[in-house]
């Protein structure tokens, strides 16, 4: 197995850097043939087709996406590689800071003040933590890709520019656009729910 690791990012905590060196640990000993690719520019657009396009480049069968504000063990990651899905994730928490909207495909959802999963279901909700705790594997329309791995052939189908916005009435975010595209030619997003990272968030004392 040849897996890419794309991350972007410019700051990494210390308790990313631990997740990431017991990870490296343990493929070594796994033999896991891996490579990193890193960059950063603040259009989050442009650095994941730039990331993109360097890990098709490098011949490998897997791209493995990890933001830098994630939080991980090895073992959430050698569960997404046990899979045969062509796209699969794990969770992570996002709060919704005041009143948040999204809109995908005349989809459009509000939240208010509370901890959400950053995932879409099917059903056209956002995943309350609730909500998952007795799920098996499942579909999702989109989900955050702080934690994803891919199939190489997802990204050689759609073509180019993966991760360029789609404009539904308004412009869509990276991660949606990309799966969007995916979707079209037949591909699904699935989760397993049995794998919740962290997600690092800095909070203001006050």
């Amino acid at each position: 197995m040849k897996v890419v690791f794309c991350i972007p990012g410019n700051n990494f905590s210390g308790k990313f850097l631990s997740c990431w060196t017991t990870l490296i640990q343990e493929m070594t000993s796994k033999g896991i043939n891996w490579k990193l690719i890193r960059g950063y520019q603040p259009n989050i657009y442009r650095v994941r087709n730039e990331l993109a396009k360097m890990a098709l480049n490098e011949g490998f069968d897997k791209i493995m996406w990890i933001d830098s504000d994630i939080i991980f063990s090895s073992n959430d990651f050698f569960k997404l590689l046990n899979h045969k899905f062509d796209i699969i994730s794990g969770l992570y928490m996002a709060q919704m800071e005041g009143e948040y909207e999204i809109d995908m495909s005349e989809l459009r959802v509000k939240a208010r003040g509370d901890y959400y999963y950053a995932a879409i279901s099917e059903s056209r909700t956002f995943l309350k933590v609730s909500e998952v705790k007795s799920l098996n594997i499942f579909t999702v329309r989109s989900n955050g890709m702080g934690f994803m791995l891919i199939n190489k052939r997802v990204f050689t189908d759609i073509g180019n520019m993966w991760f360029d916005p789609l404009d539904k009435g308004r412009i869509i975010s990276e991660d949606i656009s990309f799966q969007i595209k995916a979707r079209e030619l037949g591909y699904k997003s699935y989760v397993d729910p049995s794998i919740i990272v962290g997600h690092e968030k800095k909070v203001i004392l006050k």
